[in-house]
């Protein structure tokens, strides 16, 4: 069987338009109680699954979120709590619907149809400049001034989605440098997620309102050795 086929077996496949709310309505029903609330959804998602394979995956997520000292577990109810209910409501749809259950699909179809490996995830550079020069890091060791256009990033996403690619990973250079691009991508393709790596330092409080705002940004902040060595400028 294909991994196209085996994907078909999901359900809810079939149904994703009635997804998009459940999932919103599922994070909100579990915010309000993640300790109580997280098992009962879960155990929801097992019933719906279709493939014992599937099945299998769900127990094995219900089994690491309700061990008590498990780290995944305080993380999951942390960002159950402490998020933003409108990113955790564009992550939902943009990560558990359209990467996930629209995404992968699509991505198994068209890799056999052009018989070319269509990827999860994409990563883009938007620049090559950073504020920082860190030891070790080629960003502190080159003067490099390259940018892609926004143009050229558009391209790239709106094409990425045509492949069911729904996951952009930000890099760089310092992505934050041109996080006015970021902010302007993410407004564009609200159905995609944007996940950059930065060192965080160019995050303020203008930015972090517009994340709120558009709501399919995840930053993932970069910690990679000690102070003198990392934050060297």
């Amino acid at each position: 069987m294909s991994k196209f086929a085996e994907w078909r077996d999901w359900k809810v496949i079939s149904s994703v338009d009635l997804v998009k709310p459940l999932v919103n309505q599922a994070l909100s029903y579990v915010s309000k109680d993640p300790v109580a609330n997280l098992p009962k959804i879960l155990s929801i998602a097992e019933k719906i699954a279709g493939k014992e394979s599937h099945k299998a995956q769900v127990r094995d997520v219900t089994r690491v979120l309700t061990e008590s000292d498990n780290n995944w577990r305080e993380l999951a109810i942390r960002l159950l709590t402490e998020t933003h209910p409108n990113i955790m409501k564009s992550i939902g749809v943009s990560f558990f619907v359209n990467a996930s259950l629209i995404g992968v699909p699509k991505q198994y179809r068209i890799s056999e149809e052009i018989g070319v490996q269509v990827p999860y995830a994409i990563l883009m550079d938007p620049t090559e400049k950073c504020n920082l020069r860190c030891t070790g890091c080629w960003a502190g060791d080159y003067q490099r001034v390259r940018e892609l256009d926004y143009e050229v990033m558009d391209r790239v996403c709106r094409e990425a989605e045509e492949l069911g690619i729904y996951l952009i990973v930000v890099s760089g250079g310092e992505p934050m440098v041109a996080k006015d691009k970021l902010i302007r991508l993410a407004e564009s393709h609200p159905n995609q997620l944007f996940h950059p790596f930065t060192n965080g330092t160019l995050i303020d409080e203008e930015f972090v309102s517009e994340m709120v705002r558009v709501g399919n940004i995840a930053p993932a902040i970069s910690v990679e050795g000690l102070e003198e060595g990392t934050d060297s400028t």
